[in-house]
């Protein structure tokens, strides 16, 4: 008898017993009895259901006896080795091209014959590789099954995990973009990053550069005014599907993430990771300018631009002309002239003008949410950003001086404000009589006693 005398006779591959032919029939069948609990994801067969269970548990049981290196599973394994050895046994029949893993000369043959045979049934867009299309359907589904071990954040995909994880392990290599100094986590993030600036992905309608196709295409709903997803509890409609989902916790009050130092629970992944900051002073991050530290990436990236950037703010208002270094502040300046108020209390009628304002709101007047107590003077705070202002009053530390009379402060802001003492630049101007002030705050008493005048000589 031959040693693959059982044959596929729907894909013609050959095995070596009948129970593993069986086994393998179920591939081509609908049939998935075996379920992930973590992520859901479906099996033929027990096996992989249990090499799956090592992307969630982390357990890579497969040594490389040359650089200690462990993996999942043997098969990726024995790829890895040949980096070492330099073996490339699959060669390309069209251009003799080598190739060290089986699947790679796969993917290469199709670039050749131009296909592209999993496409995504949200965007139309295809792909080579059907991994690559299930990292892509998440961008739509907003899916996050990869967890940090370590503080509880979800990721799409796992090499975005293992690239977070380095935070941790203090082994994080930032990638500078050289045009505007932003700081991306991966090589891949900034080549995605320098999309925006080659202009690779406009907006046909306004414009505007996007990192990606993706991103293009969400983009162009602002204009289309196209939200297909909507809450089948309250009827509010929404452009992406991941941001429905998160809407959905506001009515049914889950909160999936959790943090691993007071059980507190939260909503979205974002605002745990910004919780968490309250539990750890480590600022991992640290400018090569001024060596001042900061706890994220982006975090650095503003502080650079703020700081220390020798190019123009890039934002300008669109009513008034003020520039800023930074998208978010334009936003929040042009409510000062819109006087719009985006933000609504789910539990009644108020709305604000900005989210900090809406959280105070939450606190104050419906209980939700939790005060920021400073461990010192018990004094409370809605923002951790606020707590921290606070905290640098206790220590007594002045580190901003002013070079005209050295007198020390404990911000910037101070600084900032000290400084028109020995300028005689007057920037603001009452409307009335002309007269001028060296701060904003001198001018609604002003504004007010001046219109009141004005009013009686009408």
């Amino acid at each position: 008898m031959e040693r693959s005398h059982f044959l596929c006779t729907l894909c013609e591959k050959r095995f070596a017993t009948s129970s593993s032919l069986e086994t393998h029939k179920i591939t081509h069948s609908e049939e998935k009895p075996f379920c992930c609990t973590v992520c859901d994801k479906r099996f033929a067969r027990k096996g992989s259901l249990n090499k799956h269970r090592r992307i969630h548990n982390g357990e890579k049981p497969f040594l490389c006896p040359v650089c200690n290196k462990q993996f999942a599973w043997k098969t990726n394994l024995a790829s890895h080795q040949r980096s070492h050895s330099g073996e490339k046994p699959f060669s390309c029949t069209l251009c003799e091209q080598r190739f060290a893993h089986q699947g790679k000369l796969r993917d290469h043959l199709r670039r050749h014959r131009g296909e592209k045979p999993f496409v995504c049934t949200t965007c139309n867009q295809s792909f080579i590789r059907k991994d690559t299309l299930r990292d892509h359907v998440r961008t739509h589904t907003g899916e996050k099954p990869y967890p940090c071990v370590v503080c509880g954040k979800w990721f799409m995909t796992n090499a975005a995990l293992n690239v977070h994880k380095q935070t941790h392990e203090g082994k994080r290599q930032l990638h500078q973009c050289s045009v505007c100094e932003k700081c991306c986590c991966s090589r891949k993030s900034l080549t995605q990053h320098m999309n925006i600036h080659k202009g690779k992905h406009s907006c046909s309608i306004c414009g505007k550069c996007l990192a990606g196709r993706i991103a293009l295409m969400r983009h162009g709903n602002t204009h289309t005014g196209q939200r297909p997803f909507y809450c089948t509890v309250c009827g509010k409609h929404f452009s992406e599907a991941s941001v429905l989902v998160k809407h959905g916790r506001i009515h049914s009050g889950e909160k999936p993430y959790a943090c691993h130092i007071c059980k507190k629970t939260f909503t979205t992944s974002g605002q745990l990771l910004y919780h968490q900051s309250v539990h750890t002073n480590e600022r991992a991050f640290a400018c090569s300018l001024c060596s001042k530290r900061f706890k994220d990436a982006h975090a650095l990236w503003h502080h650079k631009r703020r700081c220390h950037s020798v190019q123009t703010k890039p934002y300008h208002c669109p009513y008034c002309g003020k520039r800023f270094f930074i998208s978010s502040e334009l936003k929040l300046h042009v409510v000062t002239h819109t006087n719009a108020e985006p933000f609504s209390c789910r539990h009644c009628a108020r709305r604000s003008r900005t989210r900090r304002t809406l959280k105070r709101h939450l606190l104050v007047s419906h209980s939700e949410g939790s005060w920021l107590t400073c461990h010192i003077c018990e004094k409370q705070y809605v923002d951790i950003r606020d707590l921290n202002s606070h905290l640098i009053y206790h220590e007594d530390v002045k580190p901003y001086v002013c070079g005209e009379c050295a007198k020390s402060f404990h911000t910037a802001s101070e600084l900032k404000s000290h400084q028109m003492v020995h300028s005689d630049t007057k920037p603001f101007g009452c409307i009335f009589c002309n007269k001028m002030f060296k701060r904003k705050h001198s001018l609604p008493g002003h504004f007010k006693k001046c219109s009141a005048v004005v009013d009686l000589h009408l």
